[in-house]
């Protein structure tokens, strides 16, 4: 049933009435402020009454967002409360209904024609599994955070692509231009992603204008999700961002990355691996789309979490291993997994970037993006079975590269780990009283194979060994009865390299 002024509560401020309206056809503030072309901030002025409106505004923007086409007396109520809160007079009551009809008709049928503009979005092959929170999560931040840009980080192989995808399509109906999605794997040249984007939206070329001077006389007044996916080997383009916000006020960007943009108006989002659940939900649904007979068991679910585990519960990883059931049982996956996880994550579905087709192309793409120092580290990291210090690793590798005019200074080493955690591929744990860094298990396994290339190979693995039996022989039982647990702490911690360090 269609509300009328008897049916709100009374209001006697624009602000209150403007909230009810809002309310009545479930718009959040920021789902408002994207209908009108206004900020969070400017739609929460105006609902506590801390902003004059604009009836001009409310009357071209306001009304049809709110859904007024049919409801000539709300819509009148409404500009009555704004004209109120401006001090100034409307003209006679018919001639006000009758401005508000023609206004909020033809307003409302240019907003209808807008929202129900086609999705221009690639299509996800296959439904998203375990994402709900961050999909709340990014609408609320692209929507109703001060910034516009929100850049989803995270390892290769967790899912990235397809999250920003499956947020930008849940997002679209409230663009009037919608949401356009920009791949940018296939640049290397961040002074090609203007040209990229501008091929991406489909614009003609203009003679005398460069491509990003074409890009921002077109999105200056476009209401538009902009996806730039793979951002990470054209960082340098990041200025090229920070101009299209500061130009296009009713532009916002989502942007997929291993590394930051590092801009001022950057909200930056971790996407984690997936919870065991939902990994062993999109193994299961991977596997039946291949084979339908597929059963499911308790054993089988069992095995399929040991599987997603080892995989590090990567998406990529196990959309790739899920192929494999059509020729090995479930138990032989997992036997084979003990040494050959990346030989088995190959010969990806053909619909994948090539990049993606095989865990370790999508790996060695990020790892080819570091510069030399940061790519020896990592693969430094490939001897450290269960994570380390910093003080382990720079012990570690400068006794390695003694005599080698290699300088890895303490500084040094924490400034590389440093990147290699804002690229995503180095997880922190600062849960103990010192940060420990470890390498996913798939990137740990690529990290060894790079090694075994390398001529620091084999003096890597003898100071390590070195390293570890030297620290075992200076951890003594405690002599106090308070300190047992902290030295079974550390032995735990320190575990695998023990076991590692005799070989």
């Amino acid at each position: 049933m269609p509300s009328t002024l008897s049916t709100l509560e009374p209001s006697s401020t624009f602000g209150e009435f403007l909230r009810q309206l809002r309310r009545r056809v479930g718009l959040t503030q920021g789902e408002l402020a994207a209908l009108v072309g206004f900020s969070v901030a400017q739609i929460s002025r105006l609902e506590k009454n801390e902003r004059l409106p604009d009836l001009t505004m409310v009357a071209q923007e306001f009304l049809p967002a709110l859904v007024l086409n049919d409801e000539p007396r709300l819509a009148q109520h409404l500009l009555e409360l704004a004209a109120l809160a401006r001090g100034e007079r409307l003209p006679a009551q018919m001639q006000i209904e009758r401005r508000i009809i023609a206004v909020v008709h033809e307003q409302t049928v240019e907003h209808q024609q807008a929202v129900a503009h086609e999705n221009l979005l690639p299509t996800l092959p296959m439904p998203l599994v375990g994402r709900e929170r961050d999909l709340d999560t990014i609408a609320k931040r692209l929507m109703e955070a001060p910034g516009r840009l929100l850049t989803l980080m995270g390892p290769p192989g967790v899912g990235k692509t397809q999250l920003a995808l499956a947020a930008a399509a849940r997002l679209n109906y409230l663009f009037e231009q919608g949401a356009r999605f920009i791949p940018l794997a296939a640049i290397n040249d961040a002074h090609n992603v203007a040209s990229a984007i501008v091929a991406g939206l489909a614009l003609t070329d203009v003679e005398g204008k460069t491509p990003q001077v074409r890009l921002i006389e077109h999105l200056r007044r476009q209401k538009l999700l902009l996806v730039l996916d793979n951002f990470e080997q054209v960082t340098a383009a990041a200025p090229l961002v920070a101009q299209l916000l500061s130009e296009c006020p009713h532009l916002r960007i989502l942007v997929t990355s291993q590394a930051p943009l590092r801009l001022r108006s950057e909200q930056r989002q971790r996407v984690e691996p997936l919870g065991v659940a939902a990994a062993v939900e999109l193994f299961f649904q991977r596997a039946q789309a291949i084979d339908a007979t597929f059963e499911i068991s308790n054993e089988q679910a069992a095995l399929a979490a040991d599987i997603c585990l080892r995989l590090d519960c990567l998406p990529l990883a196990i959309e790739l291993l899920a192929a494999q059931t059509e020729s090995f049982t479930l138990t032989q996956i997992v036997s084979r997994l003990a040494n050959q996880r990346l030989d088995l994550l190959e010969d990806g579905p053909r619909d994948l970037p090539m990049h993606q087709r095989t865990l370790r192309n999508a790996i060695h793409r990020s790892y080819a993006l570091l510069n030399v120092a940061e790519q020896q580290l990592f693969c430094s990291l490939g001897v450290f079975a269960g994570g380390c210090s910093a003080d382990a690793l720079t012990a570690v590798v400068q006794t390695a590269n003694d005599g080698q005019n290699v300088a890895w200074t303490a500084e040094k080493v924490q400034d590389s780990l440093r990147q290699l955690g804002r690229k995503s591929l180095v997880q922190i744990d600062t849960s103990a009283d010192a940060p420990r860094y470890h390498l996913l298990t798939t990137l740990h396994e690529y990290a060894a194979e790079q090694l075994a290339l390398r001529p620091e190979d084999a003096p890597l693995r003898n100071a390590h060994a070195h390293h570890f039996c030297q620290w075992a022989q200076t951890r003594h039982a405690p002599s106090k009865p308070e300190q047992p647990q902290l030295w079974l702490d550390d032995l735990a911690r320190e575990h695998d390299h023990l076991r590692a360090a005799p070989r």
